[in-house]
């Protein structure tokens, strides 16, 4: 509750000083002092992002906001106790600190920063110097002396920092002069603050003379030599600000380096100094006074010293300790870096009196368990006590009898649980180490042991919880178990504990339950993501989303919370919902260190959404171009902000990072789309962060699968810039990218040439759809230009460029085929020439040049070519040979010799068309054409027994159709050329009977190919005679739920009962057309099952083709049942095949035979 009205009070104070905003700001300055001076530095980052976003503040204050940013992250920094937390916030407020003093540099708060980056350098020396006393790194010297390099880096550094600014500031102060008029209070008010700063500095640079101290071993005469220059640095500071707060304070510093110095004489000078620090804010007769927080805070930490030398040996006051801190613990209950020392000390104190001889066995149990008590307070937190308190409650607990017994309380539960707890990691170590499988199978054993044995003393610790425990305490327990639970593999109840620990202990211990939270999202993640193709993952996903939304909800300004909104994003993305997804990563706030990566992917989310609405029908989405233009320039926002960003924290002198890659290269595509091509260059070539220089590699064949040096992400890239640099007619550019293209892909990359042709297509088809005429000119003419170069030199051609030039040439004919015909024949023309070139040198040089089977895929579009071009009896010939090299069944093949057939006939020979529709099946010799009724019915064939989800069938699909449209095309262009009006009507009868078998079987068709056989349905109409033309119907639809198996099974038995009970026809009954019914009836239900199972893959409720559609329990059951059907109904139609014939033979029988007899009189009855 005391969170939210500090959250109302911050808005509040936001809306309401609008004022003080124009005159500079000094309101907001002494809310946001108030905010860090009292330990609320989460809220004061929020303030500052609230304060960037309100209209009307001043320029001066918006300018200063990077500054106050890294400032309080630097304070939060030095209040954290755990290191790794205190080095993700310097790293962050690195990054503001050095974007204020780039973008500000003559800015009134430059100096402060340079002031304040000094002290992050020193923070991060006092971090690498925790490091080496920690005991994991005390037994490897190797680490312990590189983390001492470092610390010493750290503090020269913050040296250069301090010393520049010192001589900056003295010279500054001088120049105000001895006197300054008391009117001029801005030029006073400057001169103080310089003052003030030089103080700083100057403290500052004694201090780094009392860290550098640290990074020597603690019993060399080093270290004594620094502490003792450190001591006499802040003396002389002392001397000259004695009744300043910077004076006390370098007072406090002098006696802390006496007191480091461990002498009994030393010892007593730091006492004396400490006791003349507190005495400070009290009357001459000893009463207390109202002090200053500044005063409170250095009396604070000067009691803390103090204890620490009262626990000295040479002094062994105890007793003295144990008593004044437990006054002064009561009196400050919340959490810090001073409490936690105190704390530590008077558990040093307690264990001391739980030893001495003198006291009572009670008393000395007292202490022992007072002292444990405060250890294990003190060890829910990192940072420097936490192996020290760990190792204090195991003494204690062996002191206690602790250690074998079973645990009767929840205190020594708990302390055996975190002595188990602590050992798991080592366990986990020796496995990760041991190599042989023999020793591996024991380790493992073992581990799983000791995890189960943990998660058992951790429940029975719980089982103790009640309203007396400490519930830090009890957070903490529960915080362990979902760990350890996560670690045995029992991850739904992990989760379940570390998802309480996070709703629950925020209050009460916040890190505690950060860290559960993060390891709730981590659980649930994996669940998620576990889950087997096929099977719902509903409940995962709501517990995963419930999970990543919890961290984002309470703590939004970390780096967890940045990260669970990026797993949101790819849930929304594996959902196929990228519009969602661009919402979740936009969320990341801008204080993020992160928020560039998320601005990335929100943009590149936003181009998948623009990609799928592309794929919009307009009568569903009547909005479609105005949504498509929103995700555009939305995506093209996003890419602009994130870039600028991302360079800023990148070195130029180090590779192009992942994400800056994909940011630059997604912008590419934005602007390829929108023809601005210089701007594609731009994007991709210029430096520092040039994405041509990210992908060389210095050998080809050593290229990563992955990442920015893969060769899918160069050929990307080589793609943009080939088709950028022949659109701004950079001939000579656009001929070194495309040799580059060669080198990556070589011979086997004429896939990749086919592609570009394609892309080049549909470029030409998307400028005439949008009627830009003038454009596609200008494309046409660059293209030709470029090619028509390429292909004027003949020296140095290999088969890249000459695949290149036949492929745009092609593409270019493709493009100019309905404008102008004879325009596009010349550039077939030209593309046969190129295509021919190839055969001709893979003939000559062999398969050093190319291999055989490529040389067959080149014929194969060069009778494209000549097709295009009209020489049909050439490309005829070539398709032959082509079919009789063993690719009679090449389903492309097949497809373009009908396509040549049906341009032959349309266009010279009719006869052709008949070929074009039925083939020459018939032909004994090998090199047999199978038309477009056979293509059709083997391609059906294919789908029923393929997927339906896979792209193989959606490939088949479409050829399908158009070999069922094409099918009857031909039908009807060979009626057309009949002369007898007789036969042609009958003809045409069968192109609109051809027309209606196959909608009627394909049943739900696209708009694009319904409305393609609707036309071809009313064109053969009107070419009958027809006197009023009717649309072509669509079959009927029926949606039928889905049904279990044995409901199915009922009703083909059901079938079968009302076929048994059918009458035998009459022997004068036409078996011809029985027997073709029934041929139709079964290519018409092979159809209705192919496409229920084509459905199926949509939605459970899907579309069905039949009356008695059988009800089906599930996608899986629907293919296994849909085959079994398939199989069943050949069976029966084959067998009633055989029966009828024989049938019909007897019939016929026996009426020649009675036919000679004369009838018998009929009975009365009959």
């Amino acid at each position: 509750m005391k969170r939210f009205w500090l959250v109302c009070i911050v808005v509040l104070f936001v809306s309401l000083s609008g004022f003080s905003s124009v005159t500079g700001g000094e309101s907001h300055q002494q809310f946001l002092e108030a905010l860090r001076t009292n330990g609320y530095y989460d809220y004061a980052l929020s303030y500052l992002d609230l304060l960037a976003r309100k209209p009307g503040v001043s320029k001066k204050l918006l300018e200063g906001i990077d500054y106050e940013r890294a400032s309080t992250l630097l304070r939060q920094a030095a209040s954290l106790t755990n290191p790794d937390l205190k080095q993700k916030k310097l790293k962050q407020a690195e990054v503001y600190f050095k974007r204020f003093l780039r973008e500000h540099p003559g800015h009134a708060f430059a100096s402060r920063a340079q002031i304040e980056q000094g002290k992050m350098y020193l923070e991060r020396a006092r971090v690498a110097n925790y490091k080496t006393n920690s005991p994991h790194i005390k037994k490897d010297f190797s680490k312990q002396n590189k983390l001492r390099q470092q610390a010493r880096a750290n503090i020269a550094q913050a040296k250069t920092v301090f010393e520049k600014a010192r001589i900056y500031l003295e010279r500054k102060k001088k120049s105000f002069g001895s006197y300054i008029s008391p009117e001029k209070k801005d030029l006073i008010r400057e001169r103080n603050e310089t003052g003030r700063l030089l103080i700083d500095v100057q403290f500052n640079l004694a201090r780094s003379l009392y860290e550098e101290a640290h990074t020597y071993p603690l019993k060399s005469g080093a270290i004594k030599t620094r502490l003792t220059s450190a001591a006499n640095a802040f003396g002389k500071l002392h001397l000259k600000y004695r009744d300043q707060a910077g004076g006390l304070y370098a007072h406090m510093w002098q006696a802390k380096c006496y007191q480091e110095q461990g002498k009994s004489e030393d010892i007593r000078k730091a006492l004396g100094i400490y006791s003349e620090l507190l005495s400070h804010g009290k009357s001459p007769s000893g009463k207390p006074m109202k002090i200053s927080p500044e005063l409170k805070k250095i009396q604070d930490t000067v009691r803390y010293n103090r204890f620490i030398c009262l626990n000295h040996s040479t002094k062994k006051n105890y007793q003295i300790v144990v008593e004044e801190a437990s006054l002064w613990l009561a009196k400050n209950q919340v959490p810090s870096n001073v409490s936690q020392g105190i704390r530590w000390e008077k558990a040093i104190a307690e264990e001391a009196l739980g030893k001495q001889s003198d006291l009572t066995k009670n008393e000395r149990k007292k202490f022992s368990r007072d002292a444990r008590e405060d250890a294990e307070i003190v060890n829910q937190y990192a940072g420097e006590y936490k192996d020290l308190s760990t190792a204090m409650i195991q003494r204690l607990n062996v002191v206690l009898g602790a250690k074998n017994k079973v645990a009767k309380d929840f205190s020594t539960a708990l302390n055996q649980a975190e002595i188990a707890f602590e050992k798991i990691s080592g366990l986990e170590e020796k496995l990760k180490q041991a190599k042989v499988k023999k020793t591996r199978k024991i380790l493992e054993k073992n581990l799983n042991n000791h995890l189960q044995e943990t998660a058992k003393k951790l429940q029975r610790a719980l089982s103790f919880v009640d309203k007396k425990t400490n519930p830090q305490l009890a957070y903490r327990a529960r915080a362990l178990l979902g760990n350890v639970l996560y670690l045995s593999g029992n991850n739904y109840e992990a989760a379940v504990y570390a998802g309480y620990v996070a709703d629950h202990a925020r209050k009460i211990n916040n890190e505690v339950a950060l860290q559960s939270g993060v390891l709730a999202s981590a659980i649930w993640n994996d669940l998620y993501w576990d889950v087997p193709k096929g099977k719902s993952n509903e409940f995962e996903e709501t517990m995963f989303k419930k999970s990543l939304e919890r961290t984002v909800a309470h703590w939004i300004d970390s780096e967890q919370a940045a990260n669970s909104l990026i797993e949101l994003g790819r849930i929304y993305e594996r959902k196929g919902d990228p519009v969602q997804a661009a919402k979740q990563y936009n969320r990341i706030p801008k204080s993020s260190p992160v928020y560039a990566k998320g601005q990335t992917l929100a943009g590149i989310a936003l181009l998948y959404a623009h990609e799928n609405a592309g794929q919009w029908s307009e009568s569903e989405h009547p909005d479609k171009k105005k949504q498509m233009a929103f995700f555009e320039s939305s995506a093209e926002k996003h890419l602009r902000t994130a870039i600028p960003l991302l360079e800023k924290i990148s070195n130029p002198n180090k590779p192009v990072s992942s994400i800056l890659a994909k940011a630059k290269l997604n912008l590419a595509n934005i602007l390829q789309y929108r023809l601005q091509y210089k701007g594609v260059i731009l994007v991709l070539v210029k430096e520092p962060y040039s994405l041509v220089r990210a992908i060389q590699v210095k050998d080809e064949n050593s290229r990563p699968k992955e990442g920015i040096q893969s060769k899918d992400f160069a050929v990307s890239v080589y793609e943009k810039l080939l088709l950028s640099y022949i659109r701004t007619s950079n001939i000579k550019k656009a001929s070194e990218t495309l040799n580059a293209l060669e080198k990556i892909g070589g011979k086997a990359n004429a896939s990749l040439y086919v592609s570009l042709g394609k892309r080049l297509s549909q470029n030409i088809k998307q400028l005439k759809k949008e009627g830009n005429k003038q454009e596609l000119r200008k494309v046409r003419l660059s293209f030709e230009n470029f090619i028509d170069t390429l292909s004027a030199n003949k020296a140095g051609q290999t088969y890249g460029i000459l695949i290149w030039i036949a492929e745009t040439y092609n593409s270019l004919g493709k493009g100019a085929k309905q404008e102008s015909p004879q325009v596009a024949r010349k550039y077939f023309k030209k593309a046969a020439a190129s295509y021919k070139e190839i055969i001709d040198q893979a003939s000559s040089k062999g398969e050093t040049f190319l291999d055989k089977n490529r040389v067959l895929h080149i014929k194969l579009r060069l009778v494209n070519c000549w097709r295009e071009e009209g020489q049909y009896q050439k490309a005829f010939q070539l398709g032959q040979d082509i079919i009789n090299a063993k690719m009679q069944n090449n389903i492309d093949v097949q497809i373009e010799m009908a396509r040549l057939l049906q341009s032959w006939g349309t266009e010279k020979e009719s006869r052709q068309l008949l070929m074009a529709i039925y083939g020459n099946l018939k032909k004994k010799k090998p090199g047999k054409i199978w038309g477009w009724k056979y293509l059709a019915g083997r391609l059906e064939g294919a789908l029923n027994n393929i997927s339906p989800t896979s792209d193989k069938a959606k490939e088949y699909e479409k050829k399908w159709i158009d070999a069922g449209y094409q099918s009857a095309r031909c039908q009807f262009e060979y009626a057309k050329s009949i002369r007898s009006k007789k036969k042609r009507r009958r003809q045409m009868s069968i192109a609109l009977s051809g027309v209606q078998t196959f909608v009627s079987i394909a049943g739900k068709l696209e708009d694009d190919d319904w409305n393609k056989f609707d036309k071809l349905y009313q064109d053969v109409q009107r070419a009958k005679g027809v006197s009023s033309v009717l649309p072509l119907k669509k079959p009927k639809l029926y949606k039928v739920k889905i049904a279990n198996n044995s409901q199915q099974k009922g009703n083909s038995s059901k079938k079968k009962k009302k076929k048994r009970k059918a009458k035998v026809p009459a022997p004068s009954t036409n078996w011809t057309l029985v027997i073709a019914a029934l041929g139709t009836t079964i290519v018409l239900a092979g159809g209705i099952i192919f496409m229920m199972i084509k459905s199926s893959k949509k939605s459970s409720i899907r579309p069905v083709y039949a009356d008695d559609a059988p009800d089906l329990a599930s996608i899986e059951t629907a293919r296994k049942q849909a085959a079994i059907e398939r199989e069943n109904k050949r069976k029966r139609a084959s067998a009633a095949l055989k029966k009828r014939s024989s049938s019909a033979t007897a019939t016929k029988r026996r009426s020649s035979q009675t036919a000679k007899r004369k009838p018998k009189p009929k009975r009365k009855e009959e």
